[in-house]
């Protein structure tokens, strides 16, 4: 299904087909955690471009998953926010994230940039912009394969260089 046209929605239900909202919004409002989110989500199905996702307290504390992939990638990612009331934006980008700069460095500890794609989720409203202490991230292969979990790390774009956010593998 391609978006003709911005859609605020509580609850979405994904069966069997990708969602692509192109230029439009695609925006969830949360108000709490209680059967609202999107629901589903699997190689078939999954949200071909960006989520949009606002909550409100109600959803403090807990996580919200996000089913997103681009063309026939699905790569799934879960947040979790313990602050109040935030503004996300979550996408998956097929490309590889090496080619963001001319050579981009690999600073606080990176020693490798996958070339298989990258997320972005940024944050805003209720808090500082970008990832915090507060928040975590569950990342699933998606259908990817395997990879070394314990060499995951969370970082951001600056200037040049891809700089470490810290944070550490927990968990398979």
């Amino acid at each position: 299904v391609q978006l003709g046209a911005d859609i605020d929605f509580q609850r979405l239900t994904l069966k069997n087909g990708n969602i692509q909202p192109g230029s439009y919004t695609l925006l969830m409002h949360i108000s709490n955690a209680g059967g609202n989110g999107i629901i589903g989500g699997n190689t078939n199905s999954f949200v071909d471009g960006k989520v949009h996702l606002n909550h409100s307290s109600g959803w403090a504390a807990t996580k919200f998953k996000c089913p997103v992939g681009s063309g026939s990638k699905y790569r799934p990612i879960t947040l979790h926010n313990s602050s109040t009331t935030n503004t996300w934006v979550v996408e998956f980008i097929d490309s590889d994230p090496n080619g963001l700069g001319s050579s981009p460095a690999l600073n606080g500890g990176l020693d490798n940039i996958t070339t298989d794609g990258y997320w972005t989720a940024t944050r805003s409203a209720g808090g500082a912009a970008g990832p915090s202490n507060a928040s975590y991230f569950e990342i699933s292969d998606g259908g990817k394969g395997s990879w070394n979990n314990s060499d995951l790390r969370v970082a951001k774009f600056v200037s040049n260089a891809w700089e470490n956010l810290g944070g550490a593998f927990t968990s398979a």
